[in-house]
């Protein structure tokens, strides 16, 4: 027994529907997938080119959204993902200071290695070390420290300060091997950074560094 035409027309409406449903899922679900939020990907691709000297334009808005991110999780997560990203990639120097910048704003510790990465860098050390700064956890305050067990010089003085701010308790000793550096200004950074994590260890160190040149 064939369908009546009432029934005919009920099914070919319920899988117009269905196909529609199915298409709005669709459209939902790739609107969530990474690289797909509104201006991530034109911020991105502007600033991937950027010299000093160059319109500051796109460097104002990827720090727009990366201060937005911090009330949007999927835009913090797909921003900060795909900065880490260009930081290995073929952008100008000055853009990845940029984008080191961006990562003090919006990072999370999942851009921590991409960061370290760049602590030794000739040109980007310092924007690395001022981004990881700005970021809570331990996560940080190990990168920091495993990088300064070989640094001197001026990244050394740098990573004890970043460590003295950040009151790293665990520091105490590396930086403590650093207070009879030849580096004057490692010795400062290393007296600085001691007292400014105030511990009774820190504070130990200290002491023992003042007799040991009143001996001498």
């Amino acid at each position: 027994m064939g369908y009546r035409p009432g029934w005919m027309g009920m099914l070919a409406a319920c899988g117009v529907l269905l196909a529609g449903a199915l298409a709005q899922g669709l459209a939902a679900e790739q609107s969530t997938r990474p690289g797909k939020t509104p201006g991530v990907e034109t911020a991105l691709d502007a600033v991937s080119g950027y010299s000093f000297g160059d319109s500051r334009e796109p460097v104002r808005t990827l720090m727009k959204l990366a201060h937005e991110s911090a009330g949007d999780e999927d835009l913090r997560s797909e921003l900060a993902g795909r900065m880490a990203d260009m930081l290995d990639g073929p952008a100008t120097t000055d853009a990845k200071k940029v984008l080191c910048d961006a990562l003090g704003v919006a990072g999370t510790a999942e851009q921590v290695p991409a960061l370290a990465k760049l602590l030794d860098h000739q040109d980007l050390s310092f924007h690395a070390r001022a981004a990881l700064a700005r970021m809570p956890g331990d996560e940080v305050d190990s990168a920091l420290r495993d990088t300064l067990e070989n640094a001197s010089g001026g990244a050394a003085a740098g990573l004890i300060s970043t460590l003295g701010r950040r009151g790293d308790a665990r520091a105490v000793e590396l930086i403590s091997r650093h207070l009879h550096s030849d580096d004057t200004a490692v010795a400062q950074a290393a007296i600085r950074a001691l007292g400014r994590i105030g511990s009774q260890a820190a504070l130990a160190e200290l002491r023992e560094a003042a007799r040991a040149r009143d001996d001498d």
